[in-house]
């Protein structure tokens, strides 16, 4: 019988997190030497630069200068709103299971260690395992979940015993969504149905599959979906259901991924300096929730496709141009893309080509990555900044009031660029300057980090990120109270599973 586990058990990771990473020592002298370059009137301009908060700006758009890198494949099958919504539901299931298989050694699931295995098995995955955008299939032994049970206090045998048990269980998840996919046309199942309110909108079908976003972005994502889907948001008849439907994916698949901390974001004015000072109009790791800009890479094309995203970083090849690089903190991921931006840069100079990388990494010097990037001869520079004292948007930041979070580890930026990149977009201690800065301010204020906190979704930040959406507070009838409106709906079981998800986002 599964143990009831104590706050203090189910925090297990909370006190391993210290010997989880070896971080950069931050040269007090390299800040204060920044900070003098820095006129009144340059910290007034971005001060002012701060208050905007748009959640995209729609001015740039590189969709004829970068789509014809894009190699991944962008004509993927659609699936239909009811397989989403049951990957959805087998992915909860994945997780309770996790949680039921470590109760019984009287441990609760490391912080984010769910989410780095979800990474962890798709990067590592051959072709016959990427039967699933999102859950591993025939992936028994994935060495990273081993690794973080391990320093969990299981032991290696055991800790392995429950990743391959997982390993099993996630098989028979995806395998039971093929064969859903096998017997459904895209179009089956119930309509979606989008309803405003005066700060959000909900996003529901049939009784279980409910998302919920800000009016912001929900028009973000209309603007995304008629630039870049080839099709109207509605027809001649008013039927808009071609984006209701992609909304519903694009939501659920995300909605799935919890593990917000993973998908945090450069501020507003952190993108501005960028894209003014170094040329920067393209990231290579964002999703249509979370990007700056229009076009983008992204992990998932299936849903991401038809609002911008030209497919993942991986397979992207561009020759030239100006990239963000700010992949998921986690470690096969962060090694991944310093292989391929050294890759790329080498193609790039060899055709004489103007490329240019922008990467933002945590200062873990454990990793690969640090010592690659680091060492690298397209290096023009490199600058850490303290954790603690800048921050990033939040991964949720589509259904949060509070958009800042504070990064918990110092971060390194590394700029790398081919010679003629070099000339076109020079890297000079005044830029970094202005882009350390813009990172300083993108702080929360004392109040959203205390609403944070009271929120419980503070402690996951210690691992790199953490904490989920908790939905709205139910009424005394069990019911959620939604919408500016008061009106309640009664959906109990999906917001139980909501619920849920703050206890089981790892």
């Amino acid at each position: 019988m599964a143990q009831t586990l104590t706050r203090k058990a189910r925090e297990n990771n909370y006190a391993v997190t210290g010997s989880l990473h070896v971080v950069s020592p931050v040269s007090a002298a390299d800040s204060e030497r920044y900070s003098g370059l820095l006129s009144v009137s340059d910290r007034e301009a971005l001060d002012n630069e701060q208050r905007d908060v748009r959640v995209w700006d729609p001015s740039v758009d590189t969709a004829a200068r970068y789509v014809k890198y894009a190699t991944s494949a962008s004509n993927e099958k659609s699936e239909s709103v009811s397989v989403h919504a049951r990957r959805q539901a087998l992915d909860r299931r994945l997780r309770r299971r996790f949680k039921a298989l470590l109760s019984n050694h009287g441990l609760a699931p490391p912080i984010q260690a769910y989410e780095r295995w979800l990474f962890n098995a798709r990067a590592s995955a051959t072709a016959k395992q990427r039967k699933d955008p999102l859950l591993p299939f025939n992936i028994h032994a994935e060495p990273g979940l081993v690794a973080d049970l391990f320093r969990a206090d299981l032991a290696d045998k055991e800790a392995k015993n429950v990743v391959r048990m997982l390993g099993k269980e996630a098989t028979a998840c995806v395998q039971e969504l093929l064969d859903l996919k096998a017997k459904e046309s895209v179009s089956d199942g119930e309509d979606v149905v989008i309803t405003m309110h005066q700060y959000s909108v909900d996003v529901s079908c049939g009784k279980y599959a409910f998302c919920k976003l800000s009016l912001a972005h929900y028009e973000k994502l209309q603007m995304l979906y008629a630039r870049y889907s080839g099709k109207k948001l509605e027809n001649e008849d008013g039927d808009n259901s071609h984006f209701s439907r992609a909304l519903m994916a694009l939501l659920l698949r995300y909605q799935s991924m919890l593990g917000h901390g993973f998908q945090a974001a450069m501020s507003n004015v952190s993108f501005n300096v960028l894209n003014r000072e170094f040329g920067v109009d393209f990231e290579c790791f964002a999703s249509p929730l979370n990007s700056r800009w229009g076009r983008h890479c992204s992990a998932f094309t299936d849903t991401d496709g038809v609002f911008g995203s030209l497919g993942d970083f991986f397979s992207f090849k561009p020759h030239e141009g100006s990239f963000e690089v700010n992949p998921p903190f986690v470690r096969p991921i962060m090694e991944k893309a310093a292989e391929h931006v050294e890759y790329l840069l080498a193609r790039a100079e060899a055709a004489k080509k103007a490329l240019s990388f922008v990467v933002v990494l945590p200062a873990w010097e454990e990793c690969t990555s640090w010592t690659l990037l680091k060492e690298s001869k397209w290096l023009q520079a490199m600058t850490v900044l303290p954790g603690g004292d800048h921050g990033f948007i939040d991964g949720a930041q589509h259904q949060r009031q509070d958009r800042y979070r504070p990064s918990p580890y110092p971060t390194a930026i590394y700029f790398l660029q081919t010679s003629l990149a070099e000339a076109r977009w020079p890297v000079t201690e005044k830029k970094i300057a202005l882009l350390r800065y813009a990172m300083i301010l993108s702080m929360p204020t004392k109040a959203e980090a205390d609403r944070r906190m009271r929120a419980g979704r503070g402690f996951g930040d210690l691992d790199g990120g953490g904490g989920v959406y908790k939905g709205k507070k139910k009424s005394k009838r069990g019911h959620e109270e939604v919408g500016q409106d008061g009106k309640e709906l009664d959906r109990k079981r999906v917001h139980a599973d909501m619920n849920d998800d703050v206890d089981e986002a790892y």
